[in-house]
């Protein structure tokens, strides 16, 4: 597992039907430096989860001219992004790998090894959302009551 060869741990899955549970064995410090990155790693994985239900960024695949998801993580780090500069770029990795810098002003896209440009699109799921907000570097969701 790369969190525990990069802080020096040893992680056992004790998880059971009703609670999942790791624990992680080590010097303290390590053990501390190991639990925030796993805690880091899940909340990146939550806001990704909340954030393709309300939103989705898409781009063309140069290969098979088709539509294709950006990950549910880089969807929420394009989504932040454009909430914090709509003229702005940001850039992700698309789903096979590849470095691609998001246009946001003409809804473009550039891959970064070949300069192959390519259209993207965002689109907004309506589930009575109002909007997706941004603060302290976290999306957060302003629903209607």
């Amino acid at each position: 597992m790369a969190l525990e060869n990069k802080f020096n741990v040893e992680i056992k899955d004790v998880s059971n039907m009703y609670v999942m549970r790791y624990v992680i064995k080590g010097l303290e410090k390590d053990v501390l430096k190991a639990k925030h990155a796993g805690q880091e790693i899940i909340r990146v994985f939550k806001e990704g989860e909340t954030c393709s239900r309300y939103v989705s960024w898409e781009y063309v695949d140069v290969g098979t001219k088709s539509m294709v998801k950006f990950s549910n993580r880089n969807n929420a780090a394009l989504e932040k992004a454009f909430g914090l500069n709509k003229s702005g770029n940001e850039t992700v990795m698309t789903r096979d790998g590849q470095k691609i810098k998001v246009n946001f002003k003409n809804s473009t896209a550039v891959y970064v090894h070949s300069n192959k440009t390519t259209e993207v699109a965002r689109r907004e799921k309506n589930d009575g959302m109002k909007k997706l907000f941004f603060y302290n570097n976290h999306i957060f969701l302003y629903l209607n009551e």
